[in-house]
């Protein structure tokens, strides 16, 4: 078992509400409805999103990791880029991060090398709109 904290150190961010401990150097996008920061240590990565202009009870949040691959859509919309990966921000219960299964590890080990669960070929396919994760 391995742990990744931060040691005794302070951490660079914490989830209390209070935004100044955040520069202009965490910022990673702007568009015209919202604000991305992010900031990330040993043990997290902390985002803070920023918008007057969300009304919508679940918050999407695409992200690509690897250039030139991921699904290009998702529930139909087009995401604008290729995203390995979905952060699906819905309330205490239902948030999650969901992955393209073409990258799920869990998937890989237990259908393909060892044979356990059965194949699907939708997940070794590249590019399916398709991302799954718990609550999926």
């Amino acid at each position: 078992m391995l742990a990744f904290d931060p040691g005794v150190r302070q951490s660079v961010s914490y989830v209390d509400g209070d935004v100044s401990e955040w520069a202009e150097d965490d910022v990673v996008t702007i568009n015209d409805n919202a604000r991305l920061s992010m900031k990330s240590d040993e043990k997290f990565i902390y985002l803070l999103i920023e918008t007057d202009s969300f009304d919508k009870e679940t918050l999407y949040l695409p992200i690509d990791i690897i250039s030139g691959q991921g699904n290009t859509t998702f529930n139909g919309d087009s995401l604008g880029m290729g995203a390995d990966f979905i952060l699906r921000l819905d309330g205490q219960h239902n948030s999650a991060l969901l992955v393209d299964p073409y990258y799920d590890a869990t998937y890989y080990q237990y259908a393909i090398m060892s044979s356990i669960i059965d194949r699907n070929p939708a997940y070794e396919q590249t590019d399916t709109g398709v991302f799954v994760g718990a609550g999926v």
